[in-house]
């Protein structure tokens, strides 16, 4: 365990730290754009907004992600790949 927190863990934890903090300024600014209120008391009202802000912020994460080279995002982008356009059959 003497090298368990070396110095390419504090960069992962690091980028990790960079890559939180971005998605969570753009979920905010999301919130801020399409706040919910009072009148948003219906499953029909609320959860669109709800759905849209967590594309947001997942879309900021993934592609912060990836330009940070954090390898954690990959499988989640490759089963997204796959459940989207795992049917289509290109021939050519």
């Amino acid at each position: 365990m003497p090298k368990l927190f070396d110095m390419t863990f504090v960069r992962a934890i690091f980028r990790m730290i960079i890559a939180g903090t971005v998605t969570g300024v753009v979920c905010y600014i999301a919130v801020l754009i399409m706040p919910f209120r009072y009148h948003d008391d219906s499953f029909f009202s609320a959860f669109p907004k709800f759905v849209i802000i967590s594309l947001v912020s997942f879309g900021a994460y993934a592609a912060v992600s990836k330009w940070l080279k954090l390898p954690e995002i990959d499988p989640i982008l490759a089963r997204l790949e796959k459940v989207l356009f795992g049917r289509l059959e290109f021939k050519g």
